[in-house]
């Protein structure tokens, strides 16, 4: 059995689905370190597995006051990754040196899409194979573009031409940023580089999409987004890569009064995103629900939502488990993260989608698309719009049959063993 090393940065959603991998592959024999912020430590070890830890909290990031809140409702992905880059370039080089000793002893390692940016140097000079294990797509194609881009000029031509170069400019733009971090952090080979990967000038080819024929994790769903047809045999969409619910997890009594009391709520809730204004988002939310004489149940998260004053019929907490919560409501509003769209799915509840910023707003155009949902862009939020989106979601019998049969196909999928399965052919190839 091998020693695997998981790399994951950013919020929970970002790490959250690589301990439900690390716990699949542990459970059949492999040894299983994570690499990741501080604060998902407790979660990280709740499961079982070995924990390397990263310098610095990730809700200090997103919600300091220079954390990404600045990137707020922000569509330029040029923009992102720069603020993204400058925001963790103070802690960078003691990141690098976290990742090579998170990664002693290691057989194999896994990214996701940060962690393989931060993680491919280390790993490739020190010997050790890396493969990316991504929540969202990362290997071009013509059907559709990064997710850090919007979608452009509907089916034609173009915008095939337009996908792929989205594609390539994310990967630039990752280029540039290892460039950055290899000029800063200068790292010692310390053990052999095997295979083809020794003909590589690794500040090159940091943060790339990886070399031809190499194995791609994709921990989504192909309901949401089947397998392109230009993408090759080694690219894998598993399915999620569900993390359920803690067992010694209960929920409130005042939790399960709310529930007991009416009809199923409306869930609202943002995640990990932070806002400059959360009370005034918190202020739509509210006024939609009363316009639409709905309950709902209102998840602070990291600061996305701060009502100041609430009616009876809404209820705040700052967090429930997903999987436990989403299937007892009536309707979901939410950011769009990988993680968050895929509880949603597998719930199959109808969604309304109001992304903040990063990949969210393509994960919005999906959930669109296969009419499941509605999109509602961050800059165009308000009350009305909310509240008809709300009615339209709950009268709309074809929209809540399409969640329910979708929901039912992603609870078949079990990504977690298949990507397991596939890990396992490749180290007994």
């Amino acid at each position: 059995m091998a020693r695997i090393t998981i790399i994951s940065l950013g919020t929970r959603g970002d790490v959250q689905p690589y301990i439900a991998l690390g716990s699949g592959l542990q459970a059949v024999g492999h040894q299983v370190r994570v690499v990741t912020h501080e604060n998902f430590q407790p979660m990280v070890t709740h499961y079982g597995l070995d924990y390397e830890p990263i310098s610095g909290d990730a809700q200090a990031l997103v919600t300091g006051q220079a954390g990404l809140h600045t990137l707020d409702g922000g569509t330029n992905p040029l923009l992102v990754m720069n603020r993204l880059a400058d925001a963790a370039a103070p802690i960078m080089r003691q990141v690098i040196q976290e990742i090579i000793s998170g990664l002693h002893d290691t057989d194999l390692a896994l990214g996701s899409a940060l962690g393989y940016s931060a993680g491919y140097l280390p790993a490739t000079r020190l010997g050790i194979p890396i493969y990316p294990a991504y929540v969202q797509p990362g290997s071009p194609t013509a059907v559709y573009p990064n997710p850090f881009f919007p979608t452009l000029f509907n089916q034609t031509v173009l915008a095939g031409l337009y996908n792929r170069l989205t594609h390539r400019v994310f990967q630039l733009v990752l280029n540039q940023v290892g460039r950055r971090m290899a000029a800063n952090n200068p790292i010692p080979k310390t053990g052999e580089i095997s295979d083809r990967r020794d003909t590589m000038d690794v500040r090159q080819n940091f943060g790339s999409a990886g070399y031809p024929g190499q194995l791609f994790l994709y921990g989504f769903s192909p309901q949401l987004v089947p397998k392109p047809w230009d993408w090759g045999a080694n690219q894998h969409i598993t399915g999620y890569w569900y993390l359920d619910q803690q067992r010694d997890w209960q929920p409130s009594i005042d939790l399960m009064r709310f529930l007991d009391a009416g009809s199923p709520p409306i869930y609202v809730g943002f995640g990990s995103m932070s806002s400059r204004h959360p009370e005034v988002i918190a202020d739509i939310v509210i006024k939609a629900i009363q316009a639409t004489g709905q309950r709902a149940i209102m998840l602070t998260g990291w600061g996305g939502l701060d009502p100041r004053s609430l009616p009876a019929e809404i209820m705040v907490t700052q967090s429930v488990p997903h999987d436990w919560l989403f299937p007892r409501m009536a309707a979901l509003v939410h950011h769009g993260g990988s993680g968050t769209t895929g509880e949603a799915l597998r719930a199959g509840r109808p969604q309304i989608v109001i992304p903040f910023s990063f990949d969210q707003p393509f994960w919005a155009q999906r959930v669109k698309a296969i009419g499941v949902g509605i999109a509602i862009a961050r800059n165009r939020l308000s009350s009305e719009r909310l509240a008809a989106s709300l009615d339209r979601t709950l009268a709309d019998q074809a929209m809540r049959d399409r969640a329910a049969l979708t929901g039912a196909a992603v609870n078949t999928e079990n990504g977690v063993k298949q990507a397991v399965n596939l890990l396992d052919a490749l180290l007994n190839a």
